[in-house]
């Protein structure tokens, strides 16, 4: 399947440590990287600890696959597309449907592991 060996909650709890956050969201606000995820979401809901992205899972995973699939209809490859989507049809199946998304990092390394073991009904 895939393989998330290099990736877990380590190798991306630096996004979450307060003192790279600020520097990051300054950098992105300055540039072209400037977003109102970068703006707002990010700082107010998930920097602050409320952990309220304001989208569930079910509708990233529904935006997602509509890109996906437009790409396949284009006859265009989306392989990352591809394993995100398959890595929130996993959080799904761990009963994530109405979750917050930005809660998807509390539980990754238990998702990534389901993916790894090839078991995406959990």
């Amino acid at each position: 399947m895939y393989d998330f060996s290099y990736i877990n909650m380590k190798s991306i709890s630096y996004i979450f440590d307060p003192d790279f956050s600020s520097k990051e969201s300054d950098v992105f606000n300055v540039s072209n990287a400037r977003s109102y995820a970068s703006e707002v979401r990010f700082p107010r809901h998930i920097l602050s600890g409320k952990w309220d992205g304001r989208s569930r899972v079910y509708n990233l995973r529904k935006d997602l696959s509509m890109a996906v699939g437009l790409a396949a209809s284009l006859n265009a490859e989306a392989p990352l597309g591809t394993v995100v989507r398959d890595f929130l049809d996993a959080a799904i199946a761990h009963g994530m449907t109405d979750t917050d998304y930005s809660r998807l990092y509390e539980r990754f390394d238990e998702i990534v592991a389901a993916i790894g073991d090839g078991d995406k009904s959990c």
